[in-house]
């Protein structure tokens, strides 16, 4: 049986006495965003909400406003502010920025993450591990020669497994340098589970690789995620379970 993925879990969920996350450490909020939303709602700033009302379908309105609204809750807990007050600004591929804190956002079916640190960069992937996926060609398409034989090697009762770690690893590494796929998920090589999460190499340097710490979150069952920083030797807390409200 091919071992299970890392489970990270708090041994002090819920409120935190520190306004800023505590150095060399990324917190990880876990999500539900299938509750109701309207407490969250009156905390989105203007253009948030008309963004909101644009969402052709509730359930992504709904996601929307969840996320945004638990951001805002938790941006203004590390912070010291009023959730409503918290301003965001918004870089080249739109990721929303704070100043004074670095912090990622990913959602995949009914989950959302939140990934916070105190400094640097930060990106977190949750991928929701849906059937009939071809993921051996989209290996061939988007992972490393190591990779694939990697992937070659595992059974079909692994191979979900496999791909949706090193996939989510990938993700998360080109959103903490602020990029999407268009940074070329073949340049970032990664360990593939059951081995131990690892950045292998970047652009084929393993030196490059050290600077950044990559860490697989549990995200329950039918979920695939994961958090790069770099911070070296950071440590990763998740906190929260879904439906969980934060603050």
């Amino acid at each position: 049986m091919t071992p299970a993925l890392p489970l990270l879990t708090s041994s002090r969920p819920g409120k935190r006495d520190e306004s800023t996350p505590e150095p060399g450490r990324v917190e990880v909020w876990t999500i539900g965003v299938r509750r109701p939303y309207d407490d969250l709602a009156r905390l989105l700033s203007a253009d948030e909400a008309e963004r909101a009302g644009r969402f052709r379908f509730a359930p992504h309105r709904q996601a929307f406003v969840v996320t945004r609204g638990v951001l805002r809750r938790l941006a203004g807990r590390y912070l010291d502010v009023a959730p409503e007050s918290v301003t965001f600004s918004y870089g080249p591929q739109g990721k929303p920025e704070v100043a004074g804190l670095a912090f990622n956002v990913s959602h995949a079916g009914d989950l959302a993450l939140v990934a916070v640190a105190p400094a640097g960069r930060v990106g977190v992937d949750v991928e929701a591990m849906r059937p009939g996926v071809e993921m051996r060609a989209l290996a061939r398409r988007f992972f490393t020669d190591a990779e694939n034989e990697a992937l070659d090697r595992l059974s079909d009762a692994d191979l979900a497994r496999g791909f949706y770690g090193c996939w989510t690893a990938k993700e998360a590494f080109v959103k903490a340098v602020g990029q999407g796929v268009s940074f070329g998920l073949g340049r970032v090589e990664v360990a593939v589970p059951p081995a131990a999460p690892a950045l292998v190499a970047l652009d084929g340097d393993p030196a490059a690789a050290r600077a950044w710490t990559l860490t697989a979150v549990d995200a329950g069952p039918g979920y695939a995620a994961a958090v790069v920083c770099d911070l070296p030797g950071a440590e990763v807390v998740v906190r929260g379970r879904p439906g969980e409200r934060p603050g």
